[in-house]
Formats: C-alpha cells, structure tokens, sequence
C-alpha cells in the first residue's frame, strides 16, 4: 500500500506526496520522480506499479507551492529551489530503514529533468539518472519562445512584475498553455499542450492552467547544461527530433560532455510526444536502466564519491 509522506524541504516547507515501496523483505532502491512544469505529483502515481514491479520504490511529492505542498506565491515554478527540496527528498529517503539510502535514482520529465539532472551534478548520493525531454539551456528556451517585440515585452512584463511584488503587490499570473497563434505570454503556446492542459485542469483536482510570470524567469535561468562534467552518475537522456523547447543540438551536446555511464533515445515528435505519445516506451527503458544501475555493489558509495570530486 502506498504512504503518505511529508518532508522539510529548503526554507522550511513542507513537502507533501506519496512513497510506493516494492513487495520485498530487503531495504528497497528507490526512484524520485520529479514533475514538469505545472504538473502535480497524483499525475504520475499511476506510473508507480511499473517501478515496483521491477523492484524499484517511487517517491512522488508535489514540488513547492503546488498540490498538496507548501509555498508561496502557489503555481511559481523555481528549477534551483526545486532541486534543493530534491536534495531534502534524498535526505528523507536516507534516513528510512525500509529504503537503501546507498541506491537512490532520479527520474523526471521535462523541467523535473532538469532538476533531475541540476541534482546529479551537486549531490554525489545519486547513484542514476532519467532525464526525459529536458531543456537543458534557458537561453536556447527563450530564443525558441520569444522573438523580436515578444522578448522586449516579456523582459518589460518581467520587469514590472518584480517592481509590484516588491511594493506588496500580488504576482502577475499567466497561462500555462494558450492556443499556439496566440500572442499573449504563456508558458507554451501550442494547441495541443494547450489540449492536454484543458483536459488535466477538468479531471485532476487541484491542477490549473495557471502559473506565475516569474516562473518564465525563473525557467529560463536555468542552464544545466554547464553542469554536465560533474555529473558522474549513469544517466538516460530521452529526446525528440523535433523537439521546440529542449533544443536536440543543445541535449546533444550535453550527452556528449557527460563524463560517466550514459545512454541516450531519440524519437521522432515534438516535445510534447515525449510525455505524451512515446512515454511508455520511454517509461520502460527508463526504468530498465535505473534497474540496472541501482542494482548496487559493495563499496560502490565510496567509488560514487570518488568520482563525484573527479
């Protein structure tokens, strides 16, 4: 049976989600999954019964300021705090005696991957990785979403909005998604997120088609990519050919500067056919390699540390 969890995450929040452990007598890997953008842990528990099938234990938490957790302002995406509380995750795991603290892995999709992959590189206790369709250069995402007039008006939105919460004021709050000809600032524009997002907002408690504009920011900021020679542990990246907001050429390059155990798919689509279409395929090999690779040997922690300092 599932548990409902809570943990202390950076700041002092308290970070709320469910741990489904496998049927086994043994203290159990287990795998955290980290959600994209806007999306809310209860998404991805269905995928939880694929994990401990193959012996894997799954922690799903709502990220701070969305679901069930805490944080303020709600719905602000912040990839560097997130990875923080995702350190906390690790911490929490650790202290369990059920849970092997020695073979904790990362899975996370889109902007979740990028936290995925953000913590690999500062914390050596990860011991494997499955990044899917991650953007892995905020400046290579705001060139791809906005151009021209649109980036000066988004810096000016940005602006503004920084100069009203300070003054007190509450934040500006977007779309998450809007139709792909709109002009009006969302994070995608794209009819069939925008689809997908409608259809998660009338069935998902809690989930809107809302986040706040400081979360374009905050997205944006995020270059992962710089970080790829200190990730040592095995790591998965999933990509798409066509992918608009994760740039293939930068995920590529990314791979390639990866300096330990890697394993990298492609499929045809968009960004949006990662999660979408080819996720249980994805799914699948994911959770092979994070099988593979959360196996354990003795004495693999202090080989772990060993190649984390380099």
């Amino acid at each position: 049976m599932p548990e409902n969890v809570e943990f202390i995450g950076e700041g002092g929040a308290r970070l709320r989600g469910r741990l489904f452990l496998p049927d086994s007598p043994a203290p159990a890997p287990v795998v955290v999954l980290q959600p994209g953008m806007g999306d809310l842990a209860r998404m991805f528990w269905p995928l939880a019964p694929w994990f401990t099938a193959a012996g894997l234990g799954v922690l799903g938490y709502d990220h701070r300021n969305f679901g069930h957790s805490e944080g303020e302002p709600r719905r602000e995406v912040d990839p560097w705090r997130q990875s923080l509380d995702l350190r906390h995750a690790l911490t929490a795991l650790e202290r369990r005696d059920d849970i092997d603290g020695d073979r904790l892995g990362l899975w996370g999709m889109s902007m979740g991957a990028v936290n995925c992959l953000y913590t690999a590189a500062f914390d050596w206790r990860v011991a494997a990785v499955a990044a899917i369709a991650p953007p892995v250069s905020g400046l290579a995402l705001r060139s791809s979403l906005y151009t021209g007039e649109a980036r000066i008006e988004l810096l000016r939105r940005l602006h503004d909005d920084r100069l009203a919460r300070a003054a007190g004021e509450p934040p500006a709050r977007i779309p998450l998604a809007a139709r792909g000809d709109s002009t009006e600032i969302a994070g995608f524009r794209d009819d069939r997120v925008l689809a997908t997002v409608t259809g998660l907002a009338e069935n998902v408690p809690g989930y809107r088609n809302e986040i706040t504009l400081s979360s374009l920011d905050n997205v944006i900021a995020a270059e992962v990519a710089a970080h790829a020679p200190r990730i040592t542990a095995p790591t998965m990246l999933a990509l798409t050919e066509s992918d608009e907001l994760s740039g293939l050429h930068d995920a590529r390059a990314m791979f390639d500067n990866l300096p330990g155990v890697k394993e990298k798919h492609e499929y045809p689509g968009t960004h949006h056919d990662a999660l979408t279409t080819h996720l249980p395929a994805i799914c699948a090999q994911s959770i092979e390699f994070l099988t593979k690779h959360l196996a354990g040997e003795p004495g693999e922690r202090g080989q772990r540390i060993s190649d984390w300092l380099g």
